[in-house]
């Protein structure tokens, strides 16, 4: 039996949920196993030698999620059995905390010098970007959503009864906070909003980050003088996750250039109409034709939008069915099997 040991970082939420995705169809092969390997930032130097005691016995692939997992799997000789899949393109100009820019810092140098027998990444719009700046010529497979476990409510007053949401039109922003996710746009454009529209609003953001001292002051500011509400929440489980997903009546993604957009996809999938900046990936998933997009610098557009979707109920329920629609474009099995077709490669050439 030829085990796939898929290595990711402990606490990227992401990518533990890409690993888990394809572990699940990999099991269901017959003649492949796979083990998710989370590791903390304090072990990475112990790798090698958990790598060869896992291996010792079995034949087997590495399918690692970050160039430094990559650069440690070359260091030891086992580029011939790594496949990469490049999720990002580290930005560390954007980073506003010093450790997250010495790391994403050290994690493009890595990516300069990747070695592994196959190089993945997730959008072309990531692909365009490691060939130009990087030298690197990757396989393109899209990341897919489980439809099973995002999908749209039948009752949304239920579910915001039930999660104690206030009866007002949510608008919802999953990630991580920072000025890559460029979060603090939304506050500006609703700030563009007379106080009798945002006395309707709730806005949820779930992550943590660098940005949220900033973006709690200006909510503060925000509910005091207009009536907006806001609420942050981190850590929360999956099944709470889909369940705001389905409360949610709108779907800001804001960030300054996506390179997928996971949270993107699952909203999509949840059947939430959505308002997107153009930057990055985002017409590779939501579709050239689609048309609520904004420059992700330009808050007076995004503030027309959300009005629009505000007052409109009949077009937030087009919306929400179109982006429901193109969810099911992006399908994890139809992701495995691409992946399967590149360890099948590996293996044969044994």
């Amino acid at each position: 039996m030829i085990k796939i040991f898929y290595i990711c970082k402990k606490g990227s939420k992401g990518i533990e949920n890409f690993c888990e995705s394809l572990k699940k169809f990999v099991n269901e092969t017959g003649f492949l196993r796979a083990q998710v390997l989370k590791i903390n930032l304090i072990d990475m130097r112990l790798l090698p030698s958990i790598i060869s005691s896992l291996t010792k016995k079995c034949e087997y692939i590495l399918h690692v999620n970050y160039a430094t997992l990559a650069k440690i799997t070359s260091i030891v000789g086992l580029e011939n059995r790594t496949v990469l899949t490049v999720h990002g393109i580290p930005q560390p100009i954007l980073e506003d905390n010093l450790l997250y820019k010495l790391l994403y810092s050290f994690e493009e140098k890595c990516l300069y010098e990747a070695r592994s027998k196959k190089i993945v990444t997730i959008s072309n719009y990531a692909s365009k970007i490691l060939k130009c700046k990087f030298n690197i010529n990757p396989a393109v497979i899209h990341n897919g959503v489980d439809h099973n476990l995002f999908y749209p409510a039948n009752d949304k007053d239920l579910i915001k009864s039930k999660l104690r949401f206030p009866k007002r039109q949510i608008i919802l922003n999953v990630g991580r906070l920072n000025s890559y996710k460029n979060q603090i746009i939304l506050l500006n454009a609703l700030n563009n909003l007379p106080g009798t529209k945002l006395t309707q609003v709730l806005v949820v953001f779930v992550g943590t980050g660098p940005l949220e001292k900033k973006l709690r002051k200006i909510s503060k500011k925000l509910e005091s003088d207009k009536g907006l509400r806001t609420l942050f929440l981190s850590n929360i489980s999956t099944e709470i996750l889909r369940l705001i997903y389905q409360a949610a009546d709108i779907y800001a993604q804001t960030s300054i250039n996506e390179m997928f957009g996971l949270s993107l996809l699952e909203a999509m999938s949840s059947g939430l109409p959505i308002v997107s900046s153009h930057g990055g990936a985002a017409k590779e998933i939501l579709g050239e034709e689609y048309d609520l997009y904004f420059d992700p610098q330009n808050a007076e557009k995004l503030s027309i939008l959300i009005d629009w979707l505000i007052e409109d109920s009949k077009s937030r329920e087009e919306y929400a069915r179109q982006c429901y629609y193109r969810s099911l474009i992006f399908d994890w099995k139809r992701t495995f099997e691409q992946y399967l077709k590149i360890y099948e490669a590996i293996i044969n050439e044994d």
